[in-house]
Formats: structure tokens, C-alpha cells, sequence
């Protein structure tokens, strides 16, 4: 299972408003993952009648908790009269695409329709394969570490010591742009986390001016084209042995490409390598219907060398997404469901 649409629809009491404004929260809880990962919310207003239709993705094997709640600002009397979810879509054999460095293509990419629906067996899901890159990654080594005790106001209870490693990462940038800073293990893990809120960093510029920070939760910041940007972390614990493991943790620089780069779907090998005529195209025979339990190969091509970003080094990655699926819901609408990152380099 590996899409679910949430069908909510609500009716008006009284002299309620017409308009009301709900939040619909989904999560999932998978082992060493964070929630954060499969935690999705959504906001939305909902007129009498309205039907209202999400999609996400799920984990299989997984409980689903839903919840669906009308807003403390949006005051009156509302009835949902029901929920209903709908598990669909396709499936893939693997979380990453990979195309290695001088590769032509892609590996192999299988995709499977693995479900069905109790009215309609035979339902088909409509395979329409899109990867692009959006954005390139690039690692940094530490350029130089220090670890030291922290002082009386940060030790803990039964007064236990506090030890901080202070991680230095040194970065230019070739032009303008956003980016966000990852460490990998670390971000986005808090209260499962074995350290203390995943590294607080700071980013400052060639004069030494605090450019931005930030926490296990990096948002992207935009950066001028320049030389000297010096990247700070630090990371606290009370144990000295497992910030000793971390002096050598790299930051993953994550900049945003200036404009995306599609990658061109084929059904066979031979058609990514030659470039053939069997890949994806609006006027080509391609066949989009895959029925319960059938499954299918893709292969993506690489970026052409004119896309890849000039200021590119080697070590760089270009990394994105794709989009196996688009499955028309009850309402005529069509959704995209979005599942593993594409890598290319």
C-alpha cells in the first residue's frame, strides 16, 4: 500500500457560516525513522457538500493514523459526515534511483501494481513516469574540530558534565543561491535522537557576519556568490566517545538548482543507451495502464552534459524526484504521487 485519499466532507447546522476550516494530520510510526518523515498536514476550507480529496504517501505494513479536526478560529456547528480512504497507486522495488558517474542510463527501475479495490478488481493505475533533478549536494569534510567542557550552566542534574564539539566546515559558492545545510544521521531528529537536538549550526561570510542559523530542522536560505563562508556546528553530549565518532561527520551542502532538469523515461536498456524511440512521449505508443499485479521496468536517462550546473565539481551530486503515478480520483481530478529521490552525478 502505498497511496491513501482522504474523501471528508461536512455539512452546515443552524445558522452556522457556510465556510468552515479543517486540518487533517496523518502519521505513521516506522521503526528508526522520524515522524517527522511521515507526518503530513493539511489545511483546507470546506463548504456544505464539498467533498475534499487528499493523497499521500504510506508505508505498507504500517498503521495509519488519521486525524481530521475543525480549526478553534473557525467557530459553528459543523457534521463530517465520513471519512473514507481508498489504498491504491503503484509500488517500486527500490527507495533510490541511481545513474553512476559516466553512466548513459539509469538502473533498472521496477514498478508494480501490487493492489485492489473491492467494487472494481480490475482497476488499473495509469503509469506516467517523471524524474527531475532539482537540486545539487555537495559534502564537506570538517577543516578543524575542538571538543571542550561546557561550563557550570549547562551541566546537567547530579552535576554531570556536558562536553561540546565544535565542527568547521569552510565553502564558496560560484552564484546566487538557496540552500540548506544537512547532516547526515543527524537532522531532523530530536527526542529519538541519541545527541541533543541534532547540530545547531551557524553560517557566517568572508567579514565574519552571522549570515543565518540553524537547528535539526534546516530551512533553505538564500546566499550571495562568494568566497570564505565558514559553516559552524556544534553538537553536546555527556559522553566524550560519541562526539569522538563525529569529528569527521561531513555537512551536505543542498543548493537549488537555477532551473530543474528533466530526465527522459524509456521501457527498455537499449532505448536509455541509444536514445530509441520507446521512451515517454506525448505522441509515442507507450502503454500507461498497469493492471493489479503486473509489473514493469523503466530507465531514465542521464542529464544531458549542457544541464548539469557549470560551478559542478566532482563528488557533487544532483539529486530530485519522481513521479510514477497519476491515478484520477473519484472527482475527475488527477493526482501525481511523488516516491523516492532520483540521484544522478
Amino acid at each position: 500500500m502505498n497511496f491513501a485519499n482522504h474523501f471528508p466532507s461536512s455539512h452546515n447546522e443552524g445558522k452556522a457560516p457556510i465556510i468552515r476550516r479543517f486540518v487533517i494530520q496523518t502519521v505513521q510510526t516506522v521503526k528508526e525513522r522520524s515522524p517527522n518523515d511521515t507526518r503530513l498536514t493539511f489545511y483546507d476550507s470546506v463548504a456544505a457538500g464539498m467533498v475534499l480529496c487528499k493523497q499521500i504517501c504510506v508505508e505498507d505494513e504500517q498503521t495509519l493514523e488519521i486525524c481530521v479536526s475543525q480549526l478553534w478560529s473557525s467557530p459553528g456547528t459543523t457534521v463530517v459526515d465520513k471519512v473514507r480512504v481508498i489504498f491504491g497507486g503503484l509500488d517500486v522495488y527500490s527507495n533510490s534511483l541511481n545513474v553512476g558517474a559516466g553512466s548513459l542510463c539509469s538502473d533498472r527501475f521496477d514498478i508494480i501494481n501490487r493492489l485492489k479495490t473491492n467494487s472494481t478488481p480490475r482497476t488499473p493505475c495509469l503509469c506516467d513516469p517523471k524524474a527531475v533533478l532539482t537540486h545539487l549536494e555537495r559534502s564537506l569534510a570538517p577543516t578543524s574540530t575542538i571538543l571542550k567542557a561546557l561550563g557550570e550552566r549547562d551541566r546537567l542534574p547530579n552535576n554531570r558534565q556536558i562536553y561540546e564539539l565544535i565542527l568547521t566546515y569552510n565553502f564558496s559558492l560560484a552564484e546566487t543561491a538557496e540552500l540548506k545545510i544537512h547532516f547526515p544521521g543527524l537532522s531532523g531528529h530530536v527526542y529519538e535522537s541519541a545527541l541533543e537536538g541534532g547540530p545547531f549550526h551557524m553560517i557566517f561570510d568572508s567579514n565574519k557576519k552571522l549570515c543565518f542559523t540553524a537547528d535539526c530542522y534546516p530551512s533553505a536560505k538564500k546566499l550571495e556568490k562568494g568566497k570564505g563562508y565558514v559553516l559552524r556546528a556544534a553538537i553536546r553530549h555527556e559522553n566524550t566517545s560519541y562526539l569522538d565518532e563525529l569529528k569527521n561527520l561531513s555537512a551536505i551542502l543542498r543548493i537549488k538548482l537555477a532551473s530543474d532538469v528533466s530526465l527522459e523515461c524509456f521501457s527498455t536498456q537499449q532505448g536509455a543507451l541509444l536514445g530509441l524511440a520507446d521512451k515517454k512521449t506525448k505522441n509515442s505508443s507507450w502503454n500507461d495502464v498497469l493492471f493489479p499485479g503486473e509489473k514493469r521496468p523503466l530507465y531514465f536517462s542521464a542529464p544531458k552534459r549542457g544541464s548539469i550546473p557549470k560551478h559542478a565539481v566532482a563528488g557533487d551530486s544532483l539529486v530530485g524526484s519522481v513521479t510514477i503515478d497519476k491515478t484520477p480520483n473519484r472527482g475527475g481530478l488527477e493526482f501525481s504521487g511523488k516516491n523516492p529521490r532520483v540521484k544522478s552525478w
